[in-house]
């Protein structure tokens, strides 16, 4: 049962649920499959101490990645914190905005949080240059979650600022 509703599709939860599990799958098999193609070519590699400084390079980046989503995780529950204490003072203003921001913030850091990084290898002498391309990518991508949880925190400042 689809219903549209000023151009917007809404789905029945029924349905959007196994749309879910089904991106859900379709996640995991191409994660595993990008995983196994990372296997096959770091085996392909013939220096030992490159192929040791790669696997590390990947742990560290998905420890970063694990270790910064959650801090942005526990920034939005504090913040989340903060407006609800607030408006159990009976300060009500328009709330609509910071909760918006929370929630866009929260999608973000969760999406953020599910992405894995791979680094591609192309040639053995270009090792460096792939490596600094999966760094620079998870730099930005981190940098687009943050920008989220401050526009978030900026909202839920100026409810807080506007009803004070």
């Amino acid at each position: 049962m689809v219903i549209a509703v000023f151009g917007l599709t809404l789905v029945t939860p029924v349905f959007a649920k196994q749309e879910r599990k089904e991106a859900r799958e379709a996640f995991k098999t191409s994660l595993t499959q990008t995983r196994e193609e990372y296997k096959q070519k770091l085996a392909q590699i013939k220096d030992e101490r490159k192929k040791v400084l790669l696997e590390k390079f990947n742990e560290q980046v998905a420890e970063l990645n694990a270790r910064r989503t959650s801090e942005m995780a526990k920034n939005l529950e504090q913040i989340t914190t903060v407006l609800n204490r607030f408006l159990a003072k009976g300060s009500v203003s328009d709330v609509g905005a910071a909760k918006l921001a929370i929630e866009e913030a929260k999608q973000a850091v969760s999406a953020q949080a599910a992405k894995v990084y791979v680094i591609s290898i192309s040639d053995e002498s270009k090792l460096r240059e792939d490596a600094n391309k999966v760094k620079s990518q998870l730099q930005s991508d981190l940098k687009a979650v943050q920008e989220k949880v401050k526009a978030a925190r900026m909202a839920v400042y100026e409810v807080v600022k506007g009803g004070i």
